[in-house]
């Protein structure tokens, strides 16, 4: 089994959710399941990852910062047939 197997990608992945929730829905039992896969730093590096994305989602949000041509028109492209709309952010 890799360092990343899937278990571990599905762990990653199900922590990085519940820590970007508001409020944050992470529970000591995630920490000790992280804590037997990844060590503190790489713990640290996904908080980190997580803190900056929530800053930047909340900045703008806030801000209603227009998405530029390319990540719009992928967007639109991509997602427009799940219900997904630019909304202020066009």
């Amino acid at each position: 089994m890799t360092r990343f197997s899937v278990p571990q990608n599905t762990l990653r992945w199900l922590w990085r959710k519940l820590a970007s929730s508001i409020p944050n829905q992470t529970e000591m039992a995630y920490f000790d399941a992280v804590r037997m896969h990844f060590n503190a730093a790489e713990i640290a590096e996904m908080v980190a990852v997580i803190a900056a994305f929530g800053f930047l989602n909340r900045w703008n949000d806030t801000l209603a910062t227009p998405l530029e041509e390319s990540p719009l028109a992928f967007a639109e492209a991509h997602l427009a047939a799940t219900g997904w709309t630019p909304g202020r952010h066009k």
